[in-house]
């Protein structure tokens, strides 16, 4: 079983190295950032704010997901 968590924690590894490298060059390829981007043009009011809002609800999100992957 340990030789299996092993594994495991060695493609995270990899998978957060990948991302990394990915960031630091500035290549996101993720789609729902273009979708949100649409979303957010046709609406009226505040477009910063909305951003703000839309990164606030992202980084909640984010934030309970690594507090229920590292249990």
């Amino acid at each position: 079983m340990d030789s299996r968590r092993q594994i495991d924690e060695k493609r995270s590894q990899n998978e957060i190295q990948k991302y990394c490298i990915t960031h630091q060059k500035g290549i996101i390829q993720d789609s729902s950032v273009r979708h949100i981007a649409r979303k957010i043009s046709i609406q009226y009011g505040n477009k910063e704010e909305m951003i703000n809002n839309y990164l606030k609800e992202i980084k909640r999100n984010l934030i309970l997901n690594i507090t229920q992957y590292e249990k």
